[in-house]
């Protein structure tokens, strides 16, 4: 009984054996390489089946999503194994642990299995690579820009990076120039910033696919960095939003008009520049049906010069005008008014903005000619008038410093009263006045001091009378009201006492 009971068994065992080998026979069997894959390096993974069309027929987009596929390869027959064979050459998106995922369908499906990416490694130097990639919106209006940034970090300065353009039917792009600085918080590390500025086209979630990034080292390719697979979602415009009409905020910006008068009948320009923030291609020209002629001005066509500048969102399209007009009026003159719409995506509204190019005063050529004369002669009198003011400042001035040094040199009374004669002579006074007389003339125009009328009081009884008092008192007074009525005298006489 025993017996009967172990061969029952043995013969379970060996059918299921059987079965279990041949459902393994029918997987698709995945064969990775040995070790670790490198960041931005391919890897090659082998897909085996027995079954005829297995191979050609399978779905590889659910590699997608960590791995970029280079190579879907090509199906040959292992005559010898009685086998199918099929090549895959891929990239990691990123590193860490990443799971290859089950190929196939139902009982012939592969197994899922993981593989390690370890980081990208410089050939140059052994240093290692960082990358990763930054999008700065993933909900947006159809023409709607956004950003989508490369950061690169490596141990070198100057390195070879080569970005291609995104070539895809259902968006616009334009690439990021390469910025490079030094990181402040890692000493030695420097960050590289790159990337595309994206507008949609097409509305609906969509699957952002970005080409890939091609790291060189002397000219060789080395490493190629694909970003992820970004979902979006594209909102279409509002119906009644024309198809002209720009996505993004439009700025103007002018210098003041000038407020030198134009000359009636003689060409001018006038300029000013438009900051757009939306697809390039709507802001080739968008305001020349605007600027059209008036009965005061006559409006020729506009030169238009265009660049981009780039901010944290996106691109900004810049148009640089250069108006030609003729003022065909007197007076002031107004410059069009130009208006701006356009729909701006964080109000989700249509903007209407009305800028005034500003007012310009016209006149005729024989009205500034005329003006030009009469203020030419009118600076020429002033100009004489201030040369002939001077040449009375510095005869006074040297009247002044010959009468003070007359004071300081002094020995009798006689000599100062010859340095009052030279004050007379400086202030236009008659010649040969008496003390008194001089004395009424200076009160009268200056102010009249105390000491100053007790020192001449002195002088006349030196003068006039039989008192021989000191000179000092009177030599004093006298050359601090020269140096009250003439204050550069006393910076003067100081130069000169120093030379």
């Amino acid at each position: 009984m025993v017996n009967r009971w172990l061969v029952f068994t043995a013969m379970i065992f060996l059918v299921n054996s059987v079965h279990a080998g041949v459902a393994n026979a029918d997987r698709i069997a995945v064969e990775l390489p040995d070790g670790p894959a490198e960041l931005g390096r391919p890897i090659t993974i082998r897909l085996k089946s027995i079954h005829t069309g297995v191979l050609d027929k399978i779905d590889l987009s659910p590699l997608e999503a960590d791995f970029a596929i280079h190579n879907e390869g090509t199906v040959v027959r292992d005559a010898q194994r009685r086998i199918y064979l099929r090549q895959l050459q891929l990239y990691p998106r990123h590193q860490g642990r990443i799971s290859i995922p089950a190929l196939g369908d139902g009982s012939r499906a592969s197994v899922a299995q993981s593989i390690d990416v370890s980081p990208a490694v410089d050939r140059k130097d052994g240093s290692r690579i960082g990358m990763h990639t930054e999008i700065s919106s993933q909900a947006l209006w159809l023409k709607q820009g956004f950003r989508v940034t490369v950061v690169i970090e490596t141990d070198s300065e100057i390195v070879d990076i080569e970005l291609p353009v995104l070539d895809s039917s259902g968006f616009e792009s334009l690439t990021l120039p390469l910025e490079t600085r030094s990181d402040s918080a890692r000493p030695g590390r420097t960050v590289h910033r790159l990337g595309w500025v994206i507008h949609p086209l097409t509305t609906g979630p969509q699957q952002l696919r970005l080409p890939s990034i091609a790291f060189k080292r002397d000219g060789i390719v080395t490493h190629r960095f694909f970003p992820p697979l970004y979902p979006i979602e594209v909102n279409p415009l509002p119906g009644y939003i024309p198809v002209t009409l720009p996505v993004g905020k439009i700025s103007y910006h002018a210098d003041p008009v000038s407020w030198i008068p134009v000359t009636r009948g003689q060409l001018n320009e006038l300029t000013f520049r438009i900051d757009a923030a939306g697809m390039p291609s709507q802001f080739a020209d968008f305001l020349s049906d605007q600027l059209v002629s008036t009965d005061s001005t006559a409006i020729y066509p506009a030169e238009i010069g265009t660049g981009n500048k780039f901010n944290s969102s996106g691109a900004i399209s810049q148009l640089h005008y250069r108006i030609p007009f003729v003022p065909t009026g007197i007076g002031l003159v107004r410059l069009p008014t130009i208006r701006i719409q356009y729909f701006d995506p964080t109000t989700g509204t249509i903007m209407t903005r009305q800028h005034a190019l500003g007012t310009v005063l016209s006149i005729p050529r024989w009205i500034q000619v005329l003006l030009v004369t009469a203020s030419l002669a009118t600076l020429a009198y002033l100009l004489l008038l201030a040369a002939r003011e001077t040449r009375a400042y510095w005869r006074r001035l040297s009247a002044y410093r010959s009468a003070a040094q007359r004071i300081r040199a002094a020995v009798s009374a006689q000599d100062i009263k010859a340095a009052l004669a030279d004050i007379a002579g400086a202030e236009t006074w008659p010649a040969n006045l008496t003390v008194d007389r001089w004395l009424r003339r200076w009160s009268r125009q200056f102010d009249r001091g105390e000491p100053l009328v007790e020192c001449l009081h002195q002088l006349q009884a030196n003068l006039y009378g039989k008192a021989n008092t000191s000179l000092d008192a009177i030599q004093a007074t006298l050359l601090r009201a020269c140096y009250q009525r003439q204050p550069l005298l006393r910076i003067v006489d100081s130069t000169g006492r120093q030379k």
